[in-house]
């Protein structure tokens, strides 16, 4: 949540660099009104940090500011002087009634410890109140950043998306490398800031094609991960036997996906993935364990080479959707990262195959999709599942 702030002596600037010390606040989560200006837009839920000036009044650019960025509002907090009476953060009491929104706290000078524990206290509670706007289990029509801008930081366990190549399908509009590349930072922001630290971000991506010269797009967007500290844990090369035939270059048979973590504590349930093993019966032949099992008896592990099969036109489960992201690939990473009941995102929800395998196997999700149309489809799929018994 971002912290717009505004000071003339410095104190709630003082104040402002408190939280940041405390770790409360990520770097790039406040937005400085002397410095930005007043006309600076907020885009997601940010709460106010103001003086009081004159005889408990709003300074004019924090005036300004609020009204310009109403809409995401959520909560002030107002330094003063006791010394003024019931004109004490005047200007918190001000702006309470003018937008309904909570005053979170009053506080002297830069703040004591105690008012900066008071304060967080009103984030967390303001947090939750957000979380609830957006609601679990629903797919919504609506950009993906702008919506992820509504989910409060650390509350997601797992990202899983598949954005659009640039390559100019039916629900995208192929742009110059850069200005996709750029865009998809913006999307990166977001999902780094609202995992949680157990939580894990696996972005599934092919190639860019231009003028028959082919970019690995994972590739190109794996420094933007690591820059942001996340760790890397596998690049996983998902191949299929169907696709497009090329004439100037050996035909595409695979894709990729990097798995990446915020820490080192993150989930990983490796027996809920595994699969037969090639010799199931095979035994040790000598030593202590001679006569025992030699390989897992739960299955060996999938490895980092994941043979799917694309949805084309003949898979049991084609919907409508020109580019329909197989169950097979979304359970097995559902499944290996998360937790029943934890919240899977998907950011470009498409045709809901994510949504699909989130209450399959009793997670909740959220899902974000600009198109209409598609957004149906995966509405259809949801109220057609037959969900496990509890």
């Amino acid at each position: 949540m971002i912290i717009a702030y505004y000071s003339i002596t410095g104190n709630v600037r003082r104040f402002v660099r408190k939280l940041e010390a405390g770790g409360r606040l990520p770097p790039g989560r406040t937005v400085d009104i002397s410095e930005a200006g007043v006309n600076e837009p907020i885009a997601e839920p940010f709460i106010l940090v103001t003086p009081t000036t004159g005889f408990g009044q709003v300074p004019g650019p924090v005036a300004e500011f609020a009204e310009i960025n109403r809409t995401w509002l959520r909560g002030v907090a107002a330094s003063g002087n006791r010394n003024f009476g019931p004109m004490y953060g005047k200007a918190g009491d001000m702006l309470t009634e003018r937008y309904d929104i909570p005053l979170l706290l009053r506080f002297e000078l830069a703040g004591t410890d105690q008012d900066i524990r008071n304060f967080n206290e009103g984030v967390a509670w303001i947090a939750e109140t957000i979380t609830r706007e957006i609601e679990l289990n629903r797919i919504y029509q609506r950009d993906c950043i702008e919506g992820m801008r509504m989910i409060p930081d650390g509350s997601i366990n797992v990202v899983l998306t598949s954005p659009p190549y640039n390559i100019g399908k039916e629900y995208e509009k192929k742009q110059l490398l850069e200005v996709y590349v750029y865009w998809m930072t913006q999307v990166i922001d977001e999902c780094v800031r609202i995992i949680n630290d157990n939580g894990s971000i696996v972005f599934q991506v092919g190639n860019y094609v231009n003028d028959g010269a082919v970019y690995p797009l994972d590739c190109i967007l794996y420094p933007e991960f690591v820059k942001r500290g996340l760790i890397p844990r596998n690049r996983i090369v998902w191949t299929f036997g169907h696709g497009l035939h090329c004439t100037k270059r050996f035909s595409g048979r695979y894709e990729t996906a990097l798995w990446l973590t915020k820490t080192d504590d993150y989930t990983f349930n490796l027996d809920a993935v595994r699969i037969p093993q090639k010799y199931p019966n095979k035994r040790h032949y000598k030593g202590v364990k001679k006569g025992e099992l030699s390989g897992n008896p739960l299955g060996k592990n999938p490895s980092d080479v994941w043979e799917i099969l694309n949805v084309k036109h003949n898979h049991p489960e084609k919907t409508n959707h020109p580019c329909q992201f197989p169950l097979d690939f979304a359970n097995r990473i559902i499944l290996s990262l998360s937790n029943e009941d934890d919240v899977v995102l998907y950011p470009f929800m498409g045709s809901g195959t994510t949504a699909v395998g989130a209450l399959m196997h009793k997670r909740k999700f959220i899902g974000f999709e600009t198109e209409r149309g598609y957004v149906e489809i995966a509405n259809k799929r949801l109220d057609s599942l037959e969900l496990p018994q509890s």
